[in-house]
């Protein structure tokens, strides 16, 4: 059924969908992608600072922000409101930013500046930086630990990680890890952060409840970034030189898979909606988009010039994708038809279709007609066990 899918914010979705019903429900339905309809799709583009180099977003507010490293002026953070998706705010910081991550207990955007040595926490009210916690020598990725309430600082020149406590902002831990290492994730089932260590061709494994290294695994050449899949339990991490992606068993911290993606991966995102990792290749300027079914590259996506980093927008089931060289930000929906239902039945998801609807709702009114009719009646008598 050729038809448009409209969100309740006017979000549009062009394609051929098929309406199926709820084994469970007889009124649930879903509209989903009917066989050789589209993937994932860029949104648009928005024009962010010079040199967006990471990005992180804030559930509560609906907002990502984007840090820009900046030019010899230094850098800031453009802050994207998601239902616009347009920048609503410029954050100055004088400062080249490499990282980001937001701290969801608190309200507050940290990001790494990479020249200062150090990492400053950015209030959401007021946009103040409130504290400026020294690390070692260039630090570049971040991730928040949930469980603990720390930050875990990627600390390249110093070749470890550095954990900054979160209410205090001061560092409380240094753990040694590999030979320059970029980027970091929190794995919270395990309570685990997985350090990628670009210059060792490895990752550390961090326990959260000791600071120590419980495990390291070899993976690609020049890994860059990582990405944590809560449904699969698995690591996705990019390895820059190699052009592909390792795919790490976080309970037994074992390869158990190598994906093939575009030229010079560098940051990835978990899409939790879709079950999908986005891919950003700096080299090939798109996105390789993995299904965690599988691990295959199901749909590329073509972004701007040198992508670097992707963050995950829960809400609007949005990826946004900055470009380094293009100054700016791909917004990629995640799915072009979620999971949604019709005729206000049960399993509204605040879609509705356009085009071909009296078809669908006859097809879905007999169907449920014809499954009540079929449950309604009597059961056949129990026969008599054979002689």
């Amino acid at each position: 059924m050729a038809s448009t899918l409209v969100s309740r914010d006017g979000t549009t979705f062009a394609g051929t969908f098929a309406v199926s019903l709820s084994s469970s429900h007889d009124e649930a339905m879903s509209l989903h992608p009917a066989s050789g309809s589209s993937g994932p799709q860029v949104l648009t583009t928005i024009a962010v600072g010079h040199g967006p180099a990471a990005a992180a977003y804030d559930a509560a507010d609906g907002e990502m922000f984007v840090a820009n490293a900046g030019t010899f002026v230094g850098g800031n953070v453009s802050v994207i409101d998601d239902t616009t998706n347009q920048v609503a705010k410029v954050i100055q910081v004088d400062e080249t930013l490499e990282g980001a991550a937001y701290n969801s207990f608190e309200g507050g955007l940290y990001v790494a500046a990479v020249n200062h040595d150090s990492v400053y926490n950015i209030v959401n009210t007021s946009d103040a930086i409130v504290a400026d916690t020294p690390v070692g020598s260039l630090p570049l990725g971040l991730a928040y630990d949930s469980g603990t309430n720390q930050m875990f600082v990627a600390v390249s020149g110093s070749d470890n990680v550095s954990v900054i406590s979160c209410p205090y902002d001061v560092v409380v831990a240094n753990v040694s890890v590999g030979s320059d290492p970029s980027a970091v994730t929190y794995a919270g089932a395990m309570h685990e952060v997985f350090a990628v260590n670009s210059g060792s061709a490895n990752v550390s494994v961090i326990s959260d409840a000791t600071d120590k290294v419980v495990a390291t695994i070899e993976v690609g050449s020049e890994p860059y970034g990582a990405a944590y899949d809560a449904a699969t339990g698995e690591v996705f991490v990019t390895n820059y030189n190699s052009g592909n992606v390792t795919v790490i068993n976080g309970t037994t911290d074992k390869v158990s898979a190598s994906v093939r993606v575009g030229s010079l991966p560098w940051g990835a995102a978990y899409d939790a909606r879709t079950h999908a990792v986005f891919v950003a290749n700096s080299g090939s300027d798109n996105v390789s988009v993995i299904s965690d079914a599988t691990n295959k590259v199901v749909a590329t996506v073509p972004v701007g010039s040198d992508p670097r980093a992707a963050a995950y927008d829960a809400a609007k089931d949005e990826v946004f994708v900055t470009n380094y060289e293009s100054n700016t930000v791909t917004v990629i929906q995640g799915a072009t038809s979620p999971s949604t239902g019709l005729l206000g039945l049960p399993g509204t998801d605040g879609y509705y279709l356009v085009g071909g609807i009296v078809a669908a709702a006859a097809a879905v009114i007999a169907a449920i007609l014809v499954r009540r009719r079929s449950r309604n009646r009597p059961s056949p008598a129990p026969r008599d066990p054979p002689a």
